[in-house]
Formats: structure tokens, sequence, C-alpha cells
């Protein structure tokens, strides 16, 4: 229905306005007709209908007309806003988190300038939702006119470390300019969550991100979900990225490289172009922290792959060594990695007999699995 057609349809005396006028006032809002609008505002605030129902109706019309693939005008708001009995706040801030998801930033100044907007819970949704749809003037709009106002000190620091790992995954091209504007909040902490802002830029890759967290006075590279480098066992990352964030993370002076990285990158069992860059850092301990573990890992990898047996070699190949080959060896053995239990029996350590093996064995043979394991393990008890 064209704006003509709604003018005359309002005009006629007989109608009942009651009928389909939210469905009326949504389709209006979706077209941007300003004028269709208001004609209809002005013909319910004129009607029978009941003026907190109106309200409601008006609540329930404006966060789907600003999440519609035409966004409804500033001008339309307005008009909207302007009904008496409407509140802000309602459904936690939808309308402001509606808003903000969208990159209505004018929408956002408008709803938080109103006297009886609460920022509250719904102003940190907001937040998150701009940093994760990379609304980067969004996020400018709610900490400078919006959250610095309405949350003081700690609280407003606080929802903007909240912030950093929305702002990290999102897709929009220069997302780094929203991270840089969350780290530039005073009093901000990156390391809250136990690393989690650094482990999402690592794992998903996102260097210009890690570049700015590495480059925050306070970061803190060994943070508790941080030093088990687990974002390793995480990322869907190419070799090369993930290649190119180790380098970024191995250059720092105070990273704890023997904690887990060892075993984080065995734990995957493709990675053996990272292994290197680890065995060849100087700072390397083979019998420091988690790397005496790093071999069974490796060889209990689900992901066992073509470099698999790759790391298995490099690994036995380090000089001074802890790694239990006998732990190794049940390990493989259960995962089906014959290749890497071969290379583990050749190599003469591993105790055949040992209770493991025995368990293991006993396991492969219940279930009639990898026949070719249980082989190799009979050939070998019986040397």
């Amino acid at each position: 229905m064209d704006e003509a057609a709604l003018e005359g349809l309002l005009a006629r005396p007989d109608l009942d306005v009651r009928v389909g006028y939210e469905q009326a006032l949504e389709k209006a809002c979706n077209r941007k007709r300003l004028a269709a609008v208001q004609r209809l505002i002005w013909a319910l605030m004129n009607s029978s209908v009941p003026g907190d129902e109106v309200a409601e109706a008006v609540e329930r019309v404006l966060p789907s007309a600003l999440r519609s693939a035409r966004p409804v005008t500033l001008e339309v708001v307005k008009c909207l806003l302007g009904v008496p009995g409407v509140n802000v706040n309602v459904g936690d801030g939808a309308l402001l988190k509606a808003a903000a998801k969208c990159g209505h930033e004018k929408v956002v100044a408008l709803l938080m300038d109103r006297p009886e907007f609460e920022v509250g819970y719904g102003g940190k949704a907001a937040l998150h939702k701009a940093c994760a749809y990379g609304r980067r003037f969004v996020v400018e709009t709610l900490l400078d006119t919006g959250l610095a106002k309405s949350l003081r000190g700690d609280a407003a620091a606080q929802a903007a470390a909240e912030a950093l790992p929305a702002a990290i995954t999102a897709t929009n091209p220069l997302y780094y300019e929203t991270v840089d504007r969350l780290l530039a909040v005073p009093g901000v902490d990156p390391n809250a969550d136990g690393g989690l802002a650094l482990k999402t830029a690592c794992e998903r890759g996102k260097l210009e991100a890690l570049d700015a967290l590495l480059d925050f006075p306070l970061i803190d590279v060994n943070a508790d979900r941080f030093v088990t480098f687990e974002w390793l066992g995480e990322t869907n990352c190419k070799h090369a990225r993930v290649g190119e964030v180790l380098q970024c993370l191995l250059a720092r002076p105070d990273i704890d490289l023997n904690a887990h990285a060892l075993t984080a990158i065995c734990s995957r069992g493709r990675f053996k172009s990272l292994l290197s860059l680890v065995l060849k850092d100087p700072r390397f301990d083979a019998g420091a922290g988690g790397n005496p573990a790093a071999l069974e890992v490796a060889c209990g990898a689900v992901e066992g792959s073509n470099d698999l047996v790759a790391i298995v070699k490099e690994l036995l190949g380090v000089p001074g060594h802890r790694f239990d080959v006998t732990a190794a060896l049940v390990a493989a053995c259960r995962e089906g990695q014959g290749k890497a239990a071969t290379i583990l029996l050749d190599v003469g350590a591993a105790d055949v007999h040992a209770p493991g093996v025995s368990e293991v064995l006993g396991e492969l043979e219940a279930r009639g699995a990898n026949r070719g394991v249980v082989r190799l393990l009979k050939k070998a008890r019986r040397a």
C-alpha cells in the first residue's frame, strides 16, 4: 500500500483502526514513510485504542524496524518515541541493542539522551553487540556519550574489557579500530577472564588485534587461559597464519615457553612446522614444565595426520628429552597410530611388558580393532 492509498484509507469514516494497525505501522516504518507513520499515530491516538496499548505496539515495532533490511530513519524513530507512554528501557534495553547491532549511532545517541533512559545491563549488551558486528561508530557513541556518563571508574573499564573478545571476532575489516578504542578506555584490563581476548586473537589469527594487545603495557602473555596455548587446539586458521601468530608470541621475552606450548602443538598432530619454532628457541628446556608429556600427547592426537610421524621423529631427536616412551606407545596403539608405534618400538626405550601396554593390547583384541597394531605389539613382546 503506497502513502496516498494509506491516506485515503485513514480518511474513511467507517474504518476500524484497531484492526491490523500494528502490522500497518511496522510496514510504514520499514518503508521509511514518515508521513504515513505520523498519520497512523495520529489516527491511533484519536481512536478508541487505549494509549498504553499504542505505546506497547510501538515498543514491539521499533526493534524489528531497526533490524529490517531497510533500516528505519532517525525521523521515524523520533516520531515513534514521541508517543506518550513509550518505554525506551523495555526488554532490558531491546531498542538500544537493536540500534547498536545494526549500526544506528544516531538512534543510539537519541535513546541515551532520553532523561528516563537507564544504561544498566542493556548498555553493556549494546556495547557487546556493536563490537561483535564491527560497529565502530556505535562503540564510540556508547563509550563517549553513554557508558562514560552512566558507568563510573572500574565499571566502564570492566564493560570495555568484557567486550574485547567480541570486537576481535568481528568480520569487519576495520575491526582493529574498535579494539584500539576499547583498549583506550581508562583502567581497562585486557587480561580479564584469564586472557580471553589474547586467546581469541590467536585462535582467530587476528594479527592486528594481537599486535595491539601485545603492545598494551599491562598485557600478561602467561594468563590462565593463554599459558596453556589452548588456542592451538581450537584454531581453524591456515598453518601460515598460525605460524605468524606463534612467531609474534615467541618474540615476547616474558612468555613462558615451557609451560604447555609444546604439548599444545603436539595435541593436534599436524603442526610440524610450528614444532620446529619451539624446539629451536634458546629458552626451550626439554625437561621443564609440560614438555615431558609432549610425546604421549602427540601419539594420542585424535587428529593424527601425515605430520604425526614427523613430529614423533623430531621429538625423539630432542637432546636430553625425558619423554615417557612407554606411555607414548600406549597412546599410539589406543588411537591406532601404527606408524608412530613402529617408530617408538624401534627406539627400544619402551617397555612392551608394562601393565599399560598389556591393557591396551587386551582392549584392542576384545574389540577386534587395529589388527595391525595388535600384531606389532605381539611381535615385540615375543622378541
